[in-house]
């Protein structure tokens, strides 16, 4: 699905991925649509998704990362 502000948010999300150290890599077709790699402090996101998939799939993935700084011992 085509978002209205894609560029917006994903600039967003971009934003605030840099300043909590987070890398995020695209990989056409990468298997699984994402992952959150807390030993590299990134996120590879399939860069073939479709807009909303992106953003939800970042959103999700960044998510990850929260809870992972609310939960070190887990």
């Amino acid at each position: 699905m085509k978002l209205k502000n894609f560029k917006e948010y994903k600039k967003k999300i971009e934003t605030y991925s840099k300043l909590t150290g987070i890398a995020i890599e695209y990989v056409p077709e990468f298997d699984g649509g994402g992952v959150y790699d807390p030993n590299k402090k990134k996120v590879t996101i399939d860069g073939s998704l479709s807009e909303s998939d992106i953003i939800s799939t970042l959103l999700h993935e960044l998510g990850h990362h929260l809870d992972d700084t609310r939960n070190p011992t887990k």
